[in-house]
Parts: structure tokens; C-alpha cells; sequence
């Protein structure tokens, strides 16, 4: 998978999550994107200054509000010690998830989440995991 496809793969998993605009009287989606979003360019000020990045803070950020939607749904347990390693992105997918599961799944339901699978974010930015890396 090269940057275009992981690019286009984020954004093709973000704009599902398009209902969660006007899902309650918050714009959650903006909001858990905006989180992340200050969280990468902070990680990214801290940075080397000499590093190039493929990917932009939007693209790296719409992949963590990607990656805490795939979480809240994989797990059927939510424990109050789970807040202490979880973003407030990772706690409002868990909410939006608790809100009405169904229409969550419904959002991602034909998501390619095993390509998704396949992108790793390591130093700040999102990469593919080849097969051997993957095993």
C-alpha cells in the first residue's frame, strides 16, 4: 500500500463516520478529530526538525479517530482503570459506542478494516506493515 492508498483509505473510513455530526447536539466527529489533531502537531513540534513526514497532521489524526472507533468496537469491556492509558478520543468512542452500537457498526460495517490493519504509525507518522512484519 503506498501513501495515496493509505491516504485515501483514511479518509474513505473517516467520511463513514459522517453521521456522528449531527448524531446528538455534539459534532463528535470534529471533536475527536480536532483532539487528535492538536495532540499530532504537539508530538510533531517536539520533533526533530530535519524529519520529512508522508503524511499530514489530518491524515495521521483521522487515523486515530479511526483506530479508537475499531477499539470501542472490538471490546465489549470498558473498566474505569482503562482511562488511565486512553485518550479523551479512545473515551467518546466508547460513549458514541454505548449511545447506539448498532448505528456505529452500521457507519463501518463494509470498512476495509484489514487493510487498515496494515497501516502502522511509528515516529509520527503512518506507514505500511509489510507481510513479514505483520506476522
Amino acid at each position: 500500500m503506498n501513501k495515496k492508498q493509505i491516504k485515501e483509505l483514511i479518509n474513505d473510513g473517516f467520511n463513514r463516520l459522517y453521521p456522528l455530526t449531527h448524531w446528538t447536539w455534539r459534532d463528535h466527529r470534529s471533536d475527536m478529530l480536532d483532539y487528535e489533531l492538536k495532540l499530532q502537531k504537539k508530538f510533531r513540534a517536539e520533533a526533530p526538525s530535519s524529519i520529512k513526514w508522508d503524511h499530514t497532521n489530518q491524515t495521521v489524526a483521522k487515523y486515530f479517530v479511526l483506530y479508537a472507533i475499531k477499539q470501542a468496537l472490538a471490546s465489549d469491556h470498558f473498566r474505569a482503570r482503562d482511562i488511565l492509558h486512553c485518550t479523551k478520543t479512545y473515551i467518546t468512542a466508547q460513549a458514541l459506542k454505548d449511545h447506539d452500537e448498532k448505528k456505529l457498526r452500521e457507519m463501518v460495517i463494509d470498512f476495509d478494516w484489514d487493510a487498515f490493519d496494515s497501516i502502522e504509525y511509528s515516529y509520527a507518522d503512518l506507514s505500511f506493515k509489510s507481510l513479514e512484519e505483520a506476522a
